[in-house]
């Protein structure tokens, strides 16, 4: 029984600490962990008369969640960003070798086809 869509809590949805939390989420799986007081209408919808949490008379369990490990992000950003940074880097060639892929081959009775042999010493400039 799937009771975790938005549609079926629309109360707790209208609430503007759950409103912020929804947006903050992007990725499917994510999830926040927020406190909110709850009205005595919400009470009335997420609780019992004994207190346990309920919902369309169905016990909600406790979710035991798993801590993650935290990584150190300035270490990740740093390597990210020399990487990016040796991928941007233009490149500087001498004029020696943009001249070497520039030449064309002769034009001899060998090779009579000159379309092909344009194409093989083509050189893209950026």
């Amino acid at each position: 029984m799937n009771l975790q869509k938005m549609s079926l809590h629309a109360d707790l949805v209208k609430i503007p600490t759950v409103k912020n939390a929804i947006a903050s989420i992007r990725s499917c799986g994510s999830f926040r962990n927020i406190s909110i007081t709850m009205s005595d209408d919400l009470w009335k919808v997420y609780a019992d008369d004994d207190g346990n949490f309920v919902f369309n008379d169905f016990v909600l369990g406790e979710v035991q969640l798993a801590p993650t490990p935290v990584s150190s992000d300035s270490t990740k950003l740093d390597s990210m960003v020399s990487c990016l940074e040796q991928i941007a880097a233009p490149k500087q060639e001498s004029i020696k070798e943009i001249l070497r892929h520039l030449l064309i081959e002769k034009f001899t009775s060998k090779n009579k086809n000159v379309e092909s042999g344009l194409k093989k010493s083509r050189f893209i400039l950026n």
